[in-house]
């Protein structure tokens, strides 16, 4: 038979693999395995094969044949790229997120950590011992109870979620770490591995604090301002939110919803004049602000209670919108003109 015509299915590109093969195996005379692709003839298509080759000797040691044979390894071949594949993007994935990894292997009382979770507590490989307790001593104190109950917890129920807790890292630095885990069981039921991944969350947590302290500048402010203040968060104004100056000015309970635009507006109690005329809930300055995006300013009304006293007041009124721009409702300041022109008095005397 033709040498060419059996390497004739061989892909081009793989045909300088083979005669390479063949040079070192007949120069060192041993075995050799190779991988190449052959062409299918039923569809024309390239797979991968597996091709092994021995020499068979007789009693004098000399090479009196070559024995070889070759099998299909395609799926195999593709399948081992699609993983190394994906473990090159989980890698990239877990270290572009600083994510730490973790194994803590039970009965050995072993704990195994990755390269990015010696970063995240400031250690290196050298400086800390692979025991669960070592682990619990990083902990703060204040933390360090709860993390070993959850831990705990989790060899019974078999996951741990989004523990929250601190650190002390060797500088003395507090840092938050938010950590998941699994356990791997025997097949007997037996629980044999913890598997965990740690990250650090402590800007999450500063901006929580932060957003959580300025929250509670807002309800202050909300709530001793002397003038009336009201915030909605829908586009609509259908739930509008008050003081309890605003609400001493419209005669109702400062837990109300002051939202005239309601099916049960009209029962308020208190209604918006312009002259003769009452204003429709459409056109007043929240609405509208919330409504076109533009701020409403000295805005002017009597405001009539449900007792029959009449108030004179003026108000502003702007838009909120959200961090990509959008108008997600408004917030209005309204004031009694005659409070405000005895204020000004007082502060000629």
């Amino acid at each position: 038979m033709d040498y060419r015509s059996i390497l004739r299915p061989v892909h081009p590109d793989d045909l300088q693999i083979i005669e390479d093969m063949w040079r070192d195996a007949t120069l060192e005379g041993r075995e050799k395995t190779f991988e190449y692709r052959v062409r299918r003839v039923s569809d024309g298509m390239y797979r991968w094969h597996r091709g092994f080759h021995r020499p068979e000797r007789d009693g004098g040691r000399t090479i009196v044949r070559w024995v070889g044979c070759g099998f299909d390894v395609h799926d195999l071949r593709t399948a081992r790229e699609d993983l190394g594949i994906m473990a090159e993007r989980q890698k990239l994935a877990i270290d572009a997120g600083g994510v730490g990894l973790w194994d803590w292997e039970i009965d050995n009382d072993r704990l195994n950590w990755s390269e990015h979770l010696y970063e995240l507590h400031g250690l290196t490989p050298e400086s800390v011992k692979g025991t669960l307790k070592a682990f619990t001593d990083l902990i703060h104190i204040d933390d360090a109870a709860r993390v070993s109950a959850a831990i705990q917890d989790a060899l019974k129920t078999g996951r741990l979620d989004g523990s929250e807790f601190r650190i002390v890292r060797p500088s003395g630095e507090i840092r938050w770490i938010s950590m998941r885990a699994r356990v791997v069981c025997h097949p007997s039921g037996h629980a044999v591995r913890l598997l965990g991944a740690s990250i650090d969350i402590t800007e999450r947590k500063t901006a929580e604090t932060r957003l959580s302290r300025q929250v509670e500048e807002f309800e202050t402010l909300f709530r001793e301002l002397p003038v009336g203040v009201g915030v909605a968060y829908d586009r609509r104004c259908e739930v509008v939110r008050i003081n309890p100056a605003f609400a001493k000015m419209l005669g109702i309970q400062a837990d109300s919803n002051a939202s005239k635009n309601t099916p049960h507006g009209d029962n308020l109690g208190f209604r918006v004049m312009q002259g003769d005329n009452e204003v429709s809930p459409e056109d007043l300055p929240m609405q509208v602000a919330a409504r076109t995006g533009r701020e409403v300013r000295n805005f002017t009304y009597e405001l009539v209670r449900s007792d029959g006293s009449r108030v004179e007041e003026y108000g502003n009124a702007v838009p909120i919108t959200d961090e990509a721009g959008n108008v997600t409702g408004s917030i209005g300041v309204f004031i009694d003109i005659a409070e405000l022109q005895r204020m000004h008095q007082n502060d000629g005397q």
